[in-house]
């Protein structure tokens, strides 16, 4: 169905960039095996998620589009930009037709085709082939499992998001621009800049920047009808977004100063995405190394135009990504500048920088000796992890409990390299090699869907907990549509399962500094606490800490904080004890108790 869906889409705007009879050519069997190959990977590391962790933040605007009664008394969804207009309009048609989990499924399996489709074209468009391009898969995700500089990645948090959905479209876009097809690359362009307000802002620079390139080292001129066209396609609706965005920021950003502005948002809260200085080592050699390998094989190939404008590409983001370390990341000169978050197009020069080294090892060494090589690199790897992870006795259980909930997924991981290995190594075997490609192309899929809930060695979200969908499925069954709840600052579930509003949660932090305020005030209030530097400055431990410092607080102060903020219930995984306090919900098994206060809860 995906692949069907492409064409389909190839027809309309040519994406392929080549005629049905090139398209013939290219994909033939291998060409097949090499891009179910590359998704099964994709799959196999990301796997996929549904309205856990980050995921849910996304779907609440939708949720209040399509019930208005909902978090009317919510503070974070009724006073903070909610930004993703076109998604908030999918998600709430999509609710309306109930229809949700499975069209976002759908959107996240089609954005993996669309990224290997346009992967593998790029491959193909500046001289590789089928060899290089699964070379670049291995590669990639041998690089802490394609997870970029600001721990940013083409399929962030494994779900459907706008965000996803304008990284897949600007590389499309990338490559259409890579074949010298403008209106097709202004169309995916605009797409990207539809869904995400940074993309929207991105890709009007990069556009003006490639056709003033274009124009005055290449000398091409300005008058070229699909050109404009494009243009138009391209800033209405990026125009559009940032024109919604806009005078939020004019009305609420800015309001905190810029020092208190970096340390809560940038090195407490964003700190893995917005502070390049203290991000791990391996993460910035992951990035890193493969670079200078596609520099000099760029330095060594003969000129053409798809590998110029591929060139051109790869040096604009990088300057924007040297902007971003230097006045993003070491100064920080204003709020706006932080929040473009230049650093989440660090993927693109990944992605490109890997290409670029399988094209230079696949230039340098035989099918044989890459087999070889597709080992080595890989226990290499294995080894040096595993010799990173002693050297950090923080990350040693993390890591290594990670690899057991994983380890269906990570020996599959190892198997597919395997098969990569194994693949190059019978390029001279002619119909052994054609029947074990076939073979693969036809069984990955099944053998994906037997094990769909199993994938996934990359970043997943935190688990589901059923005993507090409970409480959830409870608040949102039980209790009056208007009700405020006290709840564990670490979750992230009661808003779009328990369809109630709450106090404050560390997850669903807003983006401009007067809103952050209210959200650092309210999450300090509830953790009685004076300053949120108090706590541990790394993710895992700040949400093990979270929820130790709430269950350690004493009913009254927890009723205190509930009155202060109007909040009708109290939820807490252990029995409180206060005559202001009157159970309303526990069931046996369930660790979790919810108190409703006295005198202030509304009635039914």
């Amino acid at each position: 169905m995906a692949t069907v869906a492409f064409e389909a889409v190839s027809r309309t705007i040519g994406i392929m960039g080549m005629d049905r009879a090139a398209r013939r050519r290219k994909l033939d069997g291998a060409g097949l095996f090499s891009l179910i190959f590359g998704m099964a990977v994709t799959l196999i590391v990301s796997g996929y998620q549904f309205g856990r962790g980050n995921h849910t933040v996304y779907l609440l605007d939708g949720l209040r589009e399509l019930n208005p009664e909902l978090f009317t008394r919510d503070w974070f969804v009724t006073q903070t930009l909610q930004y993703h207009a076109v998604f908030s309009l999918l998600t709430a048609t999509c609710m309306r037709l109930h229809i949700l989990e499975p069209v976002f499924l759908i959107g996240y399996l089609e954005l993996v085709v669309l990224w290997h489709f346009a992967w593998r074209g790029i491959v193909h468009a500046i001289g590789g082939d089928d060899r290089t391009y699964i070379l670049s898969v291995v590669l990639y995700y041998l690089s802490a499992a394609g997870i970029s500089i600001g721990v940013f990645q083409f399929l962030q948090d494994a779900c459907f998001l706008p965000s996803n959905v304008s990284n897949i479209a600007v590389l499309v876009g990338l490559y259409e621009w890579m074949r010298d097809r403008r209106l097709a690359a202004g169309i995916w362009f605009g797409i990207a800049g539809l869904f995400h307000v940074n993309f929207a802002a991105m890709v009007i620079g990069l556009w003006v920047v490639l056709v003033a390139w274009q124009r005055w080292v290449d000398g091409r001129t300005l008058r070229d009808r699909r050109l404009w066209i494009a243009t138009v396609i391209l800033f209405v609706p990026s125009l559009i977004n940032l024109g919604m965005a806009v005078p939020d920021e004019l009305r609420h950003g800015g309001t905190m100063p810029m020092g208190q502005f970096v340390n809560v948002y940038v090195r407490f809260r964003h700190a893995h995405h917005f502070d390049p200085i203290h991000w791990p080592i391996g993460l910035w050699l992951s990035f890193l190394w493969p670079i200078p390998f596609a520099i000099w094989a760029w330095m060594k190939s003969e000129r053409t135009h798809e590998r110029q404008e591929a060139a051109r590409i790869f040096a604009i983001i990088s300057g924007l990504l040297i902007a971003a370390f230097l006045f993003a990341g070491i100064w920080f000169i204003n709020e706006p500048f932080v929040q473009l978050c230049l650093f989440r197009f660090s993927i693109y020069v990944k992605l490109l920088s890997c290409i670029g080294a399988a094209c230079w090892i696949s230039t340098r060494v035989g099918a044989n000796v890459t087999a070889w090589l597709l080992m080595i690199v890989t226990l290499v790897a294995v080894i040096g992890l595993s010799i990173f992870v002693a050297e950090h006795n923080r990350l040693n259980g993390l890591v290594v409990n990670a690899a057991w909930d994983h380890r269906v997924a990570l020996a599959l991981f190892i198997a597919m390299i395997a098969l990569a290995s194994v693949d190059q190594s019978l390029a001279n075997a002619g119909d052994l090699r054609r029947a074990l490609q076939w073979l693969t192309t036809f069984s990955l899929p099944v053998l994906m869907a037997a094990l769909w809930g199993r994938l996934g060695v990359g970043m997943t979200p935190e688990p589901e907990d059923p005993m507090y969908r409970q409480v959830c499925t409870w608040a949102r069954n039980s209790t009056p549509v208007n009700a405020i709840f006290l709840t564990p600052p670490q979750e992230t579930d009661f808003r779009l399962y328990g369809q109630r509003a709450i106090v404050v949660n560390f997850k669903h932090v807003p983006q401009l500094s007067g809103e952050i305020l209210q959200w650092r005030t309210r999450l300090l209030d509830v953790l009685g606490l004076h300053d949120l530097h108090e706590l541990p400055q790394d993710y895992t431990r700040t949400m093990a800490a979270l929820g130790q410092i709430y269950d350690r607080r004493p009913a009254e102060a927890l009723v205190s904080v509930a009155r202060q903020y109007d909040a009708g219930f109290i939820v807490i995984d252990h029995p409180l004890d206060s005559p202001e306090l009157a159970l309303s919900f526990h069931v046996s098994g369930n660790p979790f108790f919810v108190y409703a206060i006295r005198h202030l809860t509304p009635q039914i």
